[in-house]
C-alpha cells in the first residue's frame, strides 16, 4: 500500500522566531491561532518567514448577522504542488481546459491530477467556476483576474483538484486565488448556474498507455436511475463516521471540498458523485491507526445522521 510520507520537516521555531512571525506573518492572531498556524507550517513544511504560507485574518458572517474575525491559512499554488509531490505519489497534473477559450473571462475551469494508488494511477478531477471565484471590488474585477483571467482560475481548479487528491496532506490549507473572492464587496454581474461536476476514476495500471481525451459523462437530473444507491448511501455513513464527520454540517463542508458539491442529505449525491466520496473515504480511512472492522453499522442514535 503506498502511503504519504511524513511531511513535517525536523525544525523547531525558537521563541525569537515565533515572536517574528506573530508580528509580521500572523498579526493579530491570538495564542490559539497562532498554535494552529505553525503546526500547519511544521505539518506542511512551508516556511513561514519566508511567506511560503500565510496566515490571514478576515471577518466572518456569523449565523446572527454579525462578524467575526478569523484566520485563514493559505499558501500558493506552488506551495500546493511541493507538498504533493514531497508525498511521493504525484503522478502528474494537466494543464487547465476550459469551457470557451474566445470570451474575455472563462466560465469554468478543469484540472485532473493523477496520483499512483495500489499500483494504479488514479486519477482526480475537479472544477472552479468564474462566478464563485473572481475577485470583485466596488462591481469590477480584481487586477490580476482581468489581467490573467484563465490562469487565475486555472490555479482554483488545480488547487480543488490537488486537495481532493492530497486531502490528508492539504486539507485545512487553502490558496491564496481560491481565498480571494472571501472579500469581495459585490457579486459578479452575471453569475452562472453553479453546478458541481467531479469525478474519480482509476486511470491506468503503472505503464500503461494514458487516453488523455476522455470525456466527462454529464449529469441528467431528470432521471431517478442516477440517484445514489442505498447500498452507497450506507456506506457513506459508515466512513464518514470512522474519520469523525458527524453532523449535517461538518457533512455539508467535507462534501464541498471533497467532491465540489455542498449537500446535506446524500441521496442528493448522484451514482458517479457517491462513486468518488466513497473512494475518498476509503483512502482517508485507510490511513486512521487502529483501524475497527469495516462491517460495523454507524451509531443509529445519533439523529444527525438519519437526514444524509
Amino acid at each position: 500500500m503506498n502511503k504519504s510520507k511524513s511531511l513535517i520537516q525536523k525544525q523547531e521555531f525558537n521563541p525569537s522566531d515565533i515572536q517574528l512571525i506573530k508580528d509580521t506573518v500572523a498579526k493579530g492572531a491570538t495564542d490559539a491561532e497562532l498554535k494552529l498556524f505553525l503546526y500547519t507550517a511544521l505539518r506542511t513544511g512551508l516556511d513561514p518567514l519566508t511567506r511560503q504560507i500565510n496566515c490571514i485574518k478576515r471577518k466572518v458572517k456569523q449565523k446572527d448577522g454579525s462578524y467575526k474575525e478569523q484566520i485563514s491559512i493559505q499558501t500558493g499554488i506552488d506551495g500546493y504542488r511541493a507538498i504533493a509531490e514531497r508525498t511521493g505519489t504525484l503522478a502528474g497534473i494537466d494543464d487547465p481546459t476550459y469551457d470557451t477559450e474566445k470570451q474575455n473571462y472563462p466560465g469554468k475551469a478543469t484540472v485532473k491530477v493523477y496520483r499512483f494508488l495500489n499500483g494504479e494511477r488514479v486519477a482526480f478531477t475537479a472544477s472552479a467556476r468564474w462566478s464563485e471565484y473572481v475577485q470583485i471590488f466596488g462591481g469590477k474585477v480584481g487586477h490580476m483576474w482581468d489581467k490573467m483571467p484563465y490562469l487565475m482560475l486555472g490555479k482554483c481548479a488545480e488547487a480543488l483538484a490537488l486537495r481532493k487528491a492530497f486531502p490528508n496532506d492539504l486539507s485545512g490549507l487553502y490558496t491564496t486565488e481560491e481565498m480571494q473572492s472571501v472579500d469581495n464587496t459585490e457579486l459578479p454581474e452575471k453569475p452562472t448556474t453553479q453546478v458541481h461536476e467531479s469525478k474519480v476514476e482509476p486511470v491506468a495500471k503503472v505503464g500503461t498507455v494514458v487516453n488523455q481525451k476522455q470525456e466527462v459523462p454529464k449529469a441528467n437530473t431528470n432521471q431517478i436511475t442516477t440517484r445514489s444507491s442505498e447500498k452507497q448511501r450506507y456506506l457513506i455513513r459508515i466512513k464518514l463516521e470512522k474519520i469523525g464527520v458527524k453532523t449535517v454540517e461538518e457533512f455539508e463542508d467535507y462534501c464541498y471540498h471533497k467532491i465540489g458539491k455542498k449537500v446535506s442529505n446524500a441521496d442528493d449525491l448522484s451514482k458517479t458523485e457517491a462513486s468518488a466520496l466513497i473512494k475518498i473515504l476509503l483512502l482517508e480511512e485507510s490511513r486512521l491507526p487502529n483501524q475497527t472492522n469495516a462491517s460495523e453499522a454507524p451509531n443509529e442514535e445519533n439523529k444527525e445522521w438519519k437526514k444524509l
